[in-house]
């Protein structure tokens, strides 16, 4: 962990764990601003409370991703309400989250975007094409889910937590975006970024008339199978301390 994980900035009443995975939360944010991942105010990443299955951590309405820090985010509970009265949040904003945190006890945090490649793979007839190493990531891990308007029925939560598959993490909303689930921040980051840079191959390699060429759907198996025995190993750790690195050069301040 970052020692700035131990900020003097802590809030009183916050738990140990609680407080890593604010920060974990905050660099996720913070460094998505910094890959072009943010949409105004809109789009939120949530995580799960440590020790409180029942509620979640996510942003305040209005704020940037490059303006959340671990002590803004906002503890909720699965309909969305702010469990304090001075903090402000859009419930609108979370059919997609409290449908995946709702129904799957093994996600920890899930993220969901609009940005330009997630928007055009969500529209695209064919979906999601196995066209390189990363990809094969995704085999047999990618649900759809068809556009209805803006998520904010309340029986769309039931139909967005019946979308996602038991051993899914993809989800690719149709003429919408993607979401993202994982066991822990750093994973459910890492896999958005290889979906968001996959879906960008795809553009280019679907451009030309000639169709491209898929992977075997047998060696996407197995090169998927080594994905995940290598996030099993490291839990993506390496990927969280680059990150908070980076965000330390560029947008310090995220364990305030």
């Amino acid at each position: 962990m970052n020692d700035l994980s131990l900020s003097t900035a802590r809030p009183a009443g916050i738990s140990d764990a609680e407080w890593a995975a604010r920060v974990d939360l905050a660099v996720a944010y913070r460094a998505a601003a910094h890959f072009g991942w943010n949409d105004t105010i809109y789009n939120h990443f949530t995580c799960r409370v440590p020790g409180e299955p029942e509620r979640f951590l996510v942003k305040r309405h209005g704020d940037m991703f490059d303006e959340v820090t671990a002590s803004s985010l906002v503890k909720v509970d699965m309909q969305g309400r702010a469990l304090s009265f001075d903090d402000d949040v859009n419930p609108a904003a979370f059919a997609i989250h409290t449908a995946i945190l709702g129904s799957r006890p093994d996600v920890q945090c899930t993220l969901h975007l609009h940005t330009p490649a997630g928007i055009a793979l969500s529209a695209r007839p064919e979906g999601f094409l196995f066209l390189n190493q990363e990809a094969a990531f995704f085999h047999d891990r990618i649900s759809y889910y068809s556009f209805t308007g803006i998520e904010e029925r309340p029986d769309e939560v039931k139909a967005l937590a019946d979308a996602l598959a038991p051993h899914h993490h993809t989800l690719i909303l149709r003429n919408h975006g993607v979401a993202v689930a994982g066991p822990s921040v750093q994973s459910a980051f890492i896999r958005m970024q290889y979906l968001l840079m996959c879906g960008e191959a795809q553009l280019l390699a679907t451009a030309p008339s000639t169709p491209p060429q898929q992977l075997d759907p047998a060696l996407c198996a197995y090169t998927r199978d080594q994905f995940e025995a290598q996030e099993r190993h490291t839990a993506f750790q390496p990927e969280l301390r680059a990150l908070k690195r980076l965000m330390d050069r560029h947008l310090p301040g995220y364990a305030d």
